[in-house]
C-alpha cells in the first residue's frame, strides 16, 4: 500500500525526525510503498501539500506531531492550530485515512483527536502499529483493535493499550527515508535511539507518558550498525546526539572529553564523528 508520512515540525533549528525514519523502515520492510512529505523545508505548507498529492492519492497518511507547543515561556506557541490547518489541507487533497502519531500526540491524544479530519492516532510507538493499520486498510479490514490505536466517535475518545515491543525486533535502520544530509547542512543533529521509555515518576517529564514507563534498550550492535551505515553514506562529519546516561551500558560507554563511544564493534569508530552530548540527569 502507498503510505505517506508527513513531518509537521517546522521549528528551527531543524531536527531530523528519528520517528518517521523508523516507521518508514518498518513499513518498507513489509512491502509497503512509502513517501515522505517533509514540511520543514517548505515556505507555503498548503501549496506544498497540494503539489505533493496532485499525482498521488495514497492509501494511508501518517502525520507526525513531535511537540504540542514550543516549550518556551516567552512565546507559549501551540502547534495544535498548525496541525489542524495541515491536516485540513491534507484532507482536501486526499481521501486516504489520516492517522496522527508522535510524542506530541501521545501526551494528549484526546485533545489532538478533536481535529475533525483525523481518522485515528497512534498512542506511543508506531513502528508496528501503523504497519498493522496499513495492512488492514489495504485489505479493507477493521483496524480498531490494533494495539496503541486511538480514535474518536460519537461516544467519545477510545484507546487500545499499546504493546511494548522488544527493540531487538526492529528492522535494521538504514536512515534512507528522510533527507538527513540536508538537516546536517542546515545545522541540525541526527539522533539515534539507544533506549525507549522512562521508569522515573517525574511530574515534569513527558517521556513516561509518550513512550511508556518500561525501559527497553536496543542491542548495542544495532546502534553501532546504524552509525556505521551513516558513515558509509558519506556522513562521517555528522553531528550525532547522544543522551549520556541513555547510552551508558556494559557494552557502550561515553568517554570524556571528546565524548567518544566505545562499543563491541570497533570498526565503526575508525570514522570521524562529531558528538553532541545531550547531558541529562536521570
Amino acid at each position: 500500500m502507498q503510505t505517506v508520512l508527513v513531518n509537521t515540525n517546522l521549528i528551527r533549528p531543524p531536527i531530523a525526525s528519528v520517528g518517521i525514519d523508523y516507521v518508514a523502515e518498518s513499513l518498507g520492510t513489509c512491502g509497503h510503498e512509502v513517501s515522505i512529505l517533509d514540511l520543514c523545508w517548505v515556505g507555503d505548507t498548503h501549496a506544498a501539500i497540494q503539489r505533493f498529492f496532485h499525482d498521488r492519492n495514497g492509501g494511508l497518511v501518517g502525520v507526525s506531531l513531535r511537540n504540542t507547543d514550543d516549550c518556551a515561556f516567552g512565546s507559549r506557541a501551540s502547534f495544535l492550530v498548525q496541525l489542524r490547518d495541515i491536516v485540513s489541507t491534507i484532507r482536501h487533497n486526499t481521501a486516504a485515512p489520516i492517522f496522527v502519531g508522535g510524542g506530541g500526540f501521545s501526551v494528549m491524544p484526546e485533545a489532538v483527536l478533536k481535529v475533525r479530519e483525523v481518522d485515528g492516532g497512534l498512542w506511543r510507538e508506531g513502528e508496528f502499529a501503523l504497519r498493522a493499520i496499513a495492512t488492514r486498510v489495504e485489505r479493507h479490514l477493521d483496524w480498531h483493535d490494533v494495539p496503541g490505536v486511538a480514535w474518536r466517535d460519537g461516544a467519545g475518545t477510545h484507546r487500545k493499550r499499546p504493546a511494548y515491543i522488544s527493540l531487538a525486533n526492529l528492522p535494521a535502520m538504514t536512515r534512507r527515508w528522510g533527507d538527513n544530509p540536508r538537516y546536517l547542512h542546515e545545522g541540525g543533529p541526527i539522533g539515534f535511539e539507544r533506549k525507549r521509555g522512562r521508569s522515573h515518576p517525574c511530574t515534569h517529564c513527558a517521556r513516561p507518558v509518550a513512550k511508556g514507563n518500561q525501559v527497553r534498550t536496543r542491542p548495542p550492535k544495532a546502534a553501532a550498525d546504524a552509525l556505521q551505515l551513516r558513515c558509509a553514506k558519506s556522513l562521517s562529519a555528522a553531528r550525532w546526539e547522544i543522551p549520556c546516561a541513555g547510552t551508558h551500558t556494559a557494552n557502550a560507554a561515553v568517554l570524556t572529553p571528546r565524548w567518544r563511544v566505545r562499543c563491541d564493534t570497533p570498526d565503526v569508530w575508525g570514522s570521524t564523528l562529531e558528538w553532541t552530548a545531550a547531558t541529562q540527569r536521570y
